[in-house]
């Protein structure tokens, strides 16, 4: 073999790969203050002879770079420098086979958070120009992956759970000030937590109750009373609101000051490749940057306010010291190291990741849900002795053999099939026509390019759902049989085994069924309610595109991420009558720069009188609490209603006058109430002039509140727009 030299540039590379695997130039040119260009030919120099490989995974998309990682050889040089075997040495670092396999499952949120590093970096400077105003300064900086954290009080286990951590350390050189010296060194550190896209307030209340346990017992316990931040990153300004309300529910479930932290939006024209699902394609005829908000109160924010006040040395969090232990370098003094170049190319990460994968056991469900042995995940317990329990909110690691099969998985799938996997674990048994809608692509394209390899891969599994009575709403053509049987898909175990793991989050799995034909009595009913759903956002999807202006659904939900309970009444003696709202689904539609947040009911003609009662009632005293304008401080409630027939609608209008006859409902409130048929919807889709004003009365709105003004003035403006056209 021939020999190579390697470069101290290049001896830290391979310690930054080893620190973190899966790294772009970029990535690591923001670690090391070098050009990507130059550290791309050391890693191509360094690819040569076989020490660092590259892949680009398709699953984040062609345009996501390539991403380095340790060879076996590459780890066998640091392992010679730390003068221990191999083996062991991979499996501490976990860089070895399974190791990688998953870091490769979370590696779309690693490639989110690094690219949101360089407007942590500009705020942080912008902060300290503004309070010390430095003639010059360094900013070292540190990022850990998956913070993990457990202690116990009393009886009980806490584990602390973050997607990541970053620690600033600061230089400052000839601070202006009084009573400052010429050198100061500042610290700071932020929490980081992504949004899945997924999951209700009560699943993110958990981890942020771990965070307050935390903060409060460093300071009981050590008398430590400064706290690191928390930065959200959010898919959408619904998902912020669904943190700020478990930031809101921690606070009340410890009794302790709510988390300090901020909650980014991103821009509905984002191009990211998170959260893994995505329902609508961006647009790019317009520009929007991500937003920035307090965590509790919701008030938009400059990011540079987060780091207003350094924190302690001693208030960095805890054990963070087994994240950094001390990295294999060269000895003192050897300015380079030299390699042997092997003469034959080793296999690549998919070679070796398919040859584990071969022959492998079926996929077990029953194993899938069991947790794996300890030390599988790089945990820190408060005694080395003891263990913690697993946390219930995060995927369960997976055992060796199946991180190996899900990252075998994983290099195989490209990006749109994945968002195909995950709208399908969102929304179970949506149609292919719905499905092919939500992804831009014809029914033809979503079969063969996108669900067949799903199928193949053993990701999801066919169903035919039996729903009698969508011929009206899908316009079927005359000839067509009364009775349909819609072609469907369902998320398997190990396509929800593998979003799982994408997106950090335990996912609630159903019960599939390996027939598929689903023709149950009992479930007709609620696969056909959730497909008139599907059909309604495919629809609004669709007429969005084909208009001239900027018109885009920027996100919807349904199911319980649409359940908000509220304070309906406080008593004097303290006690709160609840009320709750459960809107089949809630959206926010966009055209320019104006916003419509609403509500949709999808009524199949079940809802008897007293149901609506008691629905209606419960809309009209959640838009006259607080907590509306707490989760859309700048949207009016808006409710759109979908009957089966005309009869209908006057049964909610009777309803209606029921209430406001009873001094109960406003007519002139700002609640607006809108309804249409299901006849009119499928005519003329969701953007025509079929939308019969139940609310307010009259129909000119006026307003009852200063803060409302410009969202009605901008109802009132949209007047040719046929979806507010009065009949």
């Amino acid at each position: 073999m021939s020999e190579q030299v390697l470069s101290p540039l290049d001896e830290e590379l391979l310690r930054l790969l080893l620190l973190g695997p899966f790294q772009r130039a970029e990535d690591l040119a923001r670690l090391l203050g070098q050009h990507a260009n130059l550290l791309r030919e050391h890693l191509a120099q360094l690819s040569t002879v076989d020490l660092v490989q590259t892949i680009t995974p398709g699953f984040l998309g062609r345009n996501s770079g390539q991403f380095a990682y340790l060879t076996s050889r590459g780890i066998a040089h640091l392992a010679r420098l730390a003068k221990e075997p191999r083996g062991p040495f991979a499996k501490h670092w976990q860089v070895d086979l399974a190791g990688l396999a998953r870091h490769l499952l979370r590696l779309p949120a690693y490639a989110h958070l690094q690219t949101g590093l360089p407007d942590l970096l500009q705020a942080l400077g912008q902060a300290l120009r503004e309070h010390y105003a430095p003639q010059e300064r360094t900013v070292p900086w540190y990022w850990l992956r998956d913070y993990h954290y457990s202690f116990r009080q009393g009886h009980t286990w806490t584990r602390v759970a973050t997607d990541g951590l970053i620690i600033f350390r600061p230089h400052l050189v000839h601070p202006h000030g009084v009573g400052l010296p010429s050198h100061l060194d500042l610290t700071y550190a932020v929490w980081l937590l992504l949004d899945p896209g997924i999951g209700e307030a009560d699943t993110f209340t958990r981890r942020l109750i771990a965070l307050l346990k935390l903060r409060e017992r460093r300071w009981i316990e050590e008398g430590i009373a400064d706290f690191p931040p928390l930065i959200i990153y959010a898919s959408s300004p619904y998902r912020a609101a669904i943190w700020r309300r478990a930031a809101r529910g921690a606070s009340a479930y410890v009794r302790a000051e709510p988390l300090a932290g901020m909650i980014q939006i991103a821009s509905p024209l984002s191009t990211d490749w998170w959260p893994p699902g995505i329902l609508v394609e961006a647009r790019h005829d317009a520009a929007e940057g991500p937003e920035w908000s307090d965590l509790v109160t919701g008030n938009r924010s400059r990011l540079a306010q987060i780091f207003a006040q350094p924190l302690a040395e001693a208030a960095l969090p805890p054990a963070i010291e087994h994240y950094f232990l001390a990295v294999p370098v060269a000895a003192p003094g050897q300015m380079a190291t030299v390699v042997p170049v092997p003469r034959i190319r080793a296999a690549n990460l998919t070679e070796r990741l398919a040859a584990s994968a071969q022959g492998s056991s079926p996929w077990d469900e029953t194993v899938a849900e069991s947790p794996s042995a300890a030390g599988d995940e790089r945990s820190v317990p408060s005694s080395p002795s003891e263990t913690a329990p697993p946390e219930t909110t995060l995927p369960p690691p997976p055992t060796r053999l199946q991180a190996m099969t899900l990252g075998h998985l994983a290099l195989n799938v490209t990006r749109r099939q994945i968002q195909a996997l995950a709208v399908l674990a969102a929304h179970p048994v949506m149609p292919l026509r719905e499905l092919s809608t939500m992804l831009a692509v014809t029914p033809e394209t979503c079969r063969t390019t996108h669900l067949l390899a799903l199928l193949h891969q053993g990701l999801i599994a066919p169903i035919r759902v039996y729903c009698p009575d969508l011929d009206l709403l899908l316009t079927p053509p005359p000839s067509a049989p009364a009775n349909r049987v819609i072609e469907s898909y369902q998320v398997s175990a190990k396509g929800v085994a593998l979003l799982s793991h994408f997106q950090h989050l335990r996912q609630r799995r159903g019960n599939p069924t390996t027939d598929p034909d689903l023709l149950a009595e009992g479930l007709t009913n609620i696969h056909q309610h959730n497909i008139g759903l599907y059909h309604f956002f495919a629809r609004l999807i669709a007429a969005a595109r084909e208009q001239t202006a900027l018109h885009r659904l920027l996100w919807w939900e349904t199911g319980a991420a649409c359940v908000r309970r509220y304070a309906q009444k406080r008593h004097p003696d303290g006690t709160i009558v609840w009320g709750t709202i459960r809107p089949d689904a809630i959206a926010e539609y966009a055209w320019g720069t104006r916003h419509l947040r609403f509500w949709l009911e999808w009524d199949m003609g079940t809802m008897g009188h007293q149901m609506l009662l008691e629905k209606l009632l419960n809309y009209t005293w959640y838009a006259q609490t607080r907590a509306l304008y707490q989760d859309a401080p700048r949207s009016l409630p808006v409710l759109f209603i979908v009957v089966p027939e005309y009869g209908q609608e006057l049964r909610i209008a009777r309803i209606l006058q029921e209430l406001i006859d009873a001094r109960i409902l406003d007519p002139k409130g700002n609640l607006m109430v809108r309804t249409t048929t299901f006849a009119l919807l499928a005519e003329a889709g969701p953007l025509a002039p079929i939308w019969r004003p139940q609310l307010p009365q009259p129909y000119v709105v006026e307003a009852v509140n200063a803060s409302i003004v410009p969202f009605i003035a901008m109802l009132d403006q949209i007047r040719p727009l046929p979806l507010f056209v009065k009949p």
